[in-house]
């Protein structure tokens, strides 16, 4: 039996804790489709994004290729504009975006924590 309060016990606790940071289960866009020139919202937002920490998004086009590359910090600041790395508007088609929670001390087991990939669309 673990005694409440032992050094294993807090470890325990604190463990638990950090992997409810990093689940990235709930995580979706919003708006999605997405109409960059009608949209009332200025920006594509991620919701369920932890408060704190770093994100890293990638957005890829439908053939894979990386259209954008951004880091944000806090994580819950993380938006895109339908945008790409020059500051142009994107064509309309499905883009895939690859959120990636900054994870100190990581290891390959936990290689599914911290990562959400959603597809999106940008119609207009």
């Amino acid at each position: 039996m673990i005694k409440p309060f032992s050094v294993f016990f807090i470890c325990l606790f604190m463990g638990n804790l950090a992997f409810a940071d990093i689940d990235m289960s709930g995580v979706y866009a919003y708006p999605v489709p997405y109409n960059p020139k009608k949209s009332s919202a200025k920006v594509m937002q991620f919701r369920g994004l932890p408060v704190s920490g770093t994100v890293k998004m990638e957005v890829f086009d439908i053939n894979g290729d990386r259209v954008l590359s951004r880091t944000f910090s806090p994580a819950s600041s993380a938006q895109w504009s339908a945008r790409n790395e020059k500051g142009k508007l994107v064509s309309p088609g499905m883009y895939i975006i690859k959120l990636s929670l900054d994870v100190p001390n990581a290891t390959p087991s936990d290689d599914n924590f911290g990562k959400k990939i959603i597809r999106v669309l940008i119609a207009y």
